[in-house]
């Protein structure tokens, strides 16, 4: 069967306009789920972002956490804990991050975990210490008062008349074994003393180590982050970057903690000696 010029012209316009209708219809269609995916990754780092900034933020605060157990006082010690969004932030990474990230923090978090205990463990040797060291500083003062009164009591007698031999013996027995008391009391503090500052020295020490171990994982945490948040990333510029904080720290911080302790005189409390006849002497 043969078509007319005129019937073949029309099927062939209809079959041009379909083609155009079927191309621009998939156009469209392909230009809207590329709109849909465009949309759905933009929501995407927007989430991530949300999660991501804390989470770099609680690396930065685990490190402030490092410098402050050293010198937090024994009763502030459970004030000590990362804010509530970084640790929202460490927890919520799960539901949102990709493996590569998810390992890295991971690492990170946990070398963070282990540097606070490892620094809290110290930091309670040292504070079992402290609190040893309050108790005998208790016990000196009440056994300096306690002499105190032995003199303040002898000066009284003595002006009126009233102390007999008998009396003078004995309270110049208890002055004496007072101060017997005392020095014992003052060998055990300076024992105790030394060895809290041997500890808080080793304890900074430790800190520094802990900075040093956590920038360094957390560099490649930071790495991952940006790879999946499609922020243009300079590897090596980045470690090079952490590298260089790494040998400042190291190169710089243990040097000023040995100096500083150098310069520290020892904070040792000298008893001084003697019987209640010669401090009550006029």
């Amino acid at each position: 069967m043969k078509f007319s010029d005129a019937i073949l012209g029309a099927i062939l316009a209809l079959s041009g306009v379909l083609m155009t209708l079927i191309s621009t219809h998939i156009n469209e269609w392909i230009k809207a789920l590329r709109d849909q995916k465009n949309t759905q990754r933009q929501r995407e780092l927007s989430l991530k972002r949300d999660v991501y900034l804390p989470l770099v933020q609680a690396f930065t605060e685990g490190m402030t956490l490092f410098t402050s157990i050293p010198g937090a006082h024994h009763s502030k010690l459970s004030e000590l804990v990362l804010s509530k969004e970084s640790q929202n932030a460490l927890a919520a990474k799960d539901l949102i991050a990709n493996n590569a990230v998810m390992t890295a923090v991971n690492a990170a978090s946990r070398q963070l975990a282990q540097g606070i205990i490892r620094l809290m463990a110290a930091k309670l040797d040292e504070a079992k210490l402290v609190i040893d060291l309050e108790h005998l500083e208790m016990q000196i003062n009440r056994l300096n008062n306690d002499n105190t009164l032995i003199i303040d009591r002898m000066k009284t007698l003595r002006e009126s008349d009233g102390l007999n031999p008998d009396m003078a013996s004995r309270l110049d027995s208890e002055f004496k074994e007072n101060d017997s008391k005392r020095t014992e009391l003052f060998e055990q503090q300076k024992s105790k003393m030394d060895k809290k500052n041997k500890i808080m020295q080793d304890l900074q020490m430790q800190m520094t180590r802990e900075i040093v171990e956590l920038t360094a994982v957390s560099a490649y945490a930071v790495i991952e982050i940006r790879h999946d948040l499609d922020i243009p990333t300079n590897k090596d510029e980045i470690l090079s970057n952490y590298k260089a904080s790494i040998e400042f720290i190291e190169g710089i911080l243990p040097g000023f903690i040995d100096e500083v302790w150098d310069r520290v005189l020892p904070n040792t409390v000298r008893p001084t000696h003697g019987d209640s006849s010669q401090a009550a002497a006029p």
